[in-house]
């Protein structure tokens, strides 16, 4: 099966998110901390965000994550693991998984806001 056809499966319940997801294609780029694990984030919203990747997340783990848009790079983020998929592509296997950010200050809230920020823009530069 491949990642296309399990991230639409992935999200069935996107009605109950309080916040809107935007579809990335490499808008914003990912690390697993302190591991230095490249991810590819698939998708981003105020609460939270899907990666594929070549390792499983533990759901209900929190993890640390840094993320750059352009060559910025956002200060490091909490987020815990709420799914986690095995996904088959090409010859390999990755994992789809999700996570909800754990904010514990209003720095965590304004980082998530610039990431976004930065995130919309660079959509709105490659649909014009």
């Amino acid at each position: 099966m491949s990642v296309s056809s399990q991230t639409a499966s992935a999200t069935p319940d996107a009605d109950r998110r309080q916040s809107p997801r935007l579809r990335l294609t490499g808008e914003l780029h990912g690390g697993l901390l302190p591991f230095a694990h490249v991810l590819a984030v698939r998708d981003v919203s105020e609460g939270g965000f899907a990666v594929e990747a070549p390792i499983a997340f533990v759901p209900g783990i929190q993890y640390l994550f840094e993320f750059s848009t352009a060559g910025r790079k956002h200060r490091p983020l909490k987020a815990v693991s709420v799914h986690c998929m095995r996904v088959s592509q090409g010859t390999g296997t990755c994992y789809l998984a999700g996570f909800e950010f754990m904010m514990s200050d209003a720095v965590d809230r304004q980082t998530i806001d610039a990431m976004l920020s930065d995130v919309r823009a660079l959509l709105a530069a490659r649909s014009s």
